[in-house]
This record gives structure tokens, sequence and C-alpha cells, in this order.
């Protein structure tokens, strides 16, 4: 998306700032979009070494709830807790039963 003032494009008439090279007058940067930014994209690339101890255990607990109602969310939770259920506690099921007592 090009962005151009809004005087080289429509000189009268336009509201706020600036205008896309295809003639529409760009969206504004809303309180919703500044969200959707920040738990889409922000909350995932932050480094939190530089957060103070206290924000950065709410960050990852954030981070964790976030993930699980993802996972939740698109039903990806499921299969992979019967597959990690299936590689990892049968065979050890199954090793303590033939070596047993």
């Amino acid at each position: 998306m090009v962005m151009a003032p809004v005087g080289t494009l429509f000189p009268t008439g336009c509201a706020s700032g600036m205008v896309e090279a295809t003639g529409r007058i760009a969206r504004p940067v809303t309180t919703a979009l500044r969200l959707r930014q920040f738990f889409t994209h922000e909350l995932w690339t932050m480094d939190l070494e530089t957060v103070p101890r206290a924000p950065r255990l709410a960050l990852h607990l954030l981070r964790l709830i976030l993930a699980v109602a993802f996972e939740v969310r698109v039903r990806l939770l499921d299969p992979r807790a019967a597959g990690l259920f299936h590689t990892t506690i049968r065979p050890i099921r199954s090793w303590t039963r033939s070596n047993g007592p």
C-alpha cells in the first residue's frame, strides 16, 4: 500500500491525513487494531529479558493462556495430547508390564 499526502490526490474535502494511492482514504488506527497487533505479533516477539520480573511473569502467563485458547479454538489440542500419550505413556506402561516383578 502506497500512501500519499492528502493534498496530492484529493486537494479538497479529504479527512484525516493520508490517502492510499488507489484513491481510498486509509483506515485510521483504532484501539481494536492496536490490540489485535499486540496479541497477534508483539506479545510473541517482544524480548522478555528487558521486562521487569512481575510483568514478565504476567506476560508468560498471558502467552500460556492465549496459546491454550488458540489451540482449543482450532481443536488442535486434543490430537496433540492423544499423540503425546501414545508416544510416551503407552510404551512406558508396556515396558513396566514386561519388566515387572
